[in-house]
C-alpha cells in the first residue's frame, strides 16, 4: 500500500501558510528536489532526518527543520574561556506535541517502516502494517489530539544475543504496527532536538544519522597518536535498567511540553506480554522500539558529559589543591612534625598557628 500527495491532503498542510507552497504535483516535485539540494550542501545531518521523511515537504517536516536549526545554531555559537557549557543553556522546546499527532508525520512513518523487514512482525495485538489505512491514520491522529491514544503491551520474545556464547539470550519488544507509526514521529522529533548536541560532543556513534562504527574507529585513531592498549566494556541489560523518571528528568531540560512527555512516560509504562501473560515494565525501555535507541543515547549523554567535561574539571580542581597545598607546606611558618597513628605507622602533618578571626565589628589592637 502507498499513499500518493492528492490535493486535498496539500491544502491540509498548507493551513498555516497561506499560498506559500503550490498546490500542483509537479511544483510539489521541484521545491522537493531544490531542498534537498539545499540541505545536501549545508546540513548533512538534517538530510539524513528528511530521508526518514521521503522528502515529504510540509509544514510539520519544516517545523522539525525549524527545531534542529535553533539547536544547531546555538551550538555554533564560539565558546569563549569561562564560558559555561552549551548544554546548561541550550533551547527549551514547548508546543511540539501537535507534531507527533500531524496526519503528515503520521504518513511519513508509515512511508518509512512498511517497507521494512519487521513491519508483517505482530505486536501485542497482532497489528501489521497492511492494516494500515488513511481512516486508520485518521483515527489514530484525533486519538493523539484529543488525548485517548493507548499504548499496546508489546510481545517479548528472546533471541540469541550476537557475539556471545550459545544460550546467552537477549530480550526483544516488538511492538504494534499503528505504536510504530507513533513511536517513529517520536523519534523525528528527538532526533531533530538532540542531534545537533551529539554532533557538538561527538560521543556517541550508536544509532544515529550517517553514523556507524567505522567513525568511532576513525575517532579514536585521530584522538589517540598513540596507546597501548584498549578497553571494551559492556553495560549488562542497558536498555532494560533505564530508569523512567531520570530519563523523563533529563528530557525535560530540553522539552517543556508535558503533553508530550507524558506521551513517552506511558509508553514506557505500557508493559509486555510474554507466553499470554502480562507484565508490567518498571525499568527499561523494550529493545525493537522503533525510539528506543534514542532515548538510551539520550539518557547515556549525561554520562558521556560527566566523563568528558565534568570530571576532567574535578580532576583538574582537585590536582589545584594539592599544589595549593604542597606550596603553603614549603612557606615560613610551618611547623612540620611527626605522630604515630593506632597502628604504629608515621605520619607527617604540617601545622601553621592561624590568627583569631575578627567578630563582627571588632576592630584590632
Amino acid at each position: 500500500m502507498t499513499f500518493k500527495r492528492t490535493k486535498k491532503m496539500n491544502q491540509e498542510t498548507n493551513n498555516n501558510k497561506g499560498k506559500e507552497f503550490p498546490s500542483d504535483p509537479k511544483s510539489w516535485s521541484e521545491i522537493e528536489k531544490a531542498q534537498w539540494k539545499k540541505y545536501e550542501a549545508n546540513n548533512p545531518a538534517f538530510t539524513q532526518i528528511l530521508k526518514d521523511t521521503n522528502f515529504t515537504l510540509s509544514t510539520t517536516i519544516l517545523a522539525l527543520e525549524g527545531m534542529y536549526n535553533r539547536v544547531n545554531q546555538h551550538y555554533s555559537q564560539p565558546l569563549f574561556e569561562g564560558e559555561e557549557q552549551p548544554w546548561e543553556n541550550s533551547p527549551i522546546h514547548k508546543n511540539i506535541y501537535d507534531l507527533v499527532s500531524s496526519k503528515d508525520l503520521l504518513r511519513v512513518s508509515y512511508k518509512k517502516l512498511s517497507s521494512n523487514r519487521g513491519s508483517m512482525t505482530p505486536g501485542g495485538k497482532g497489528v501489521t502494517a497492511d492494516s494500515t489505512s488513511e481512516e486508520k491514520i485518521e483515527k489514530i491522529s484525533q486519538e493523539l489530539k484529543k488525548g485517548l491514544f493507548k499504548w499496546t503491551p508489546v510481545n517479548r520474545i528472546e533471541v540469541q544475543k550476537p557475539g556471545r556464547k550459545k544460550g546467552v539470550m537477549r530480550p526483544i519488544g516488538l511492538p504494534d504496527f499503528d505504536d510504530k507509526m507513533v513511536q517513529n514521529n517520536i523519534l523525528l522529533i528527538l532526533t531533530s532536538i538532540y542531534e545537533p548536541e551529539f554532533q557538538y560532543y561527538n560521543t556517541n556513534w550508536g544509532f544515529r544519522p550517517n553514523m556507524h562504527a567505522n567513525d568511532a574507529i576513525k575517532h579514536i585513531r585521530l584522538q589517540c597518536k598513540s596507546y597501548d592498549y584498549a578497553i571494551e566494556g559492556d553495560i549488562v541489560g542497558a536498555y532494560d535498567n533505564i530508569q523512567h523518571n531520570i530519563l523523563i528528568k533529563i528530557l525535560r531540560k530540553r522539552i517543556s511540553d508535558e503533553k508530550f512527555l507524558q506521551l513517552i512516560y506511558d509508553a514506557l509504562k505500557a508493559g509486555y506480554m510474554k507466553d499470554n501473560t502480562y507484565y508490567d515494565s518498571f525499568l527499561g525501555t523494550p529493545q525493537g522500539g522503533i525510539h528506543s535507541p534514542i532515548l538510551f543515547n539520550i539518557y547515556m549523554h549525561e554520562f558521556d558529559k560527566w566523563i568528558t567535561h565534568t570530571l576532567p574539571q574535578k580532576v583538574d580542581e582537585l590536582n589545584s589543591k594539592i599544589k595549593t597545598n604542597s606550596t603553603l607546606a614549603k612557606k615560613p611558618g610551618i611547623k612540620q612534625f611527626t605522630e604515630k597513628n593506632s597502628k604504629g605507622t608515621r605520619k607527617t602533618r604540617s601545622s601553621r598557628k592561624i590568627p583569631r578571626l575578627l567578630q563582627k565589628n571588632q576592630t584590632p589592637h
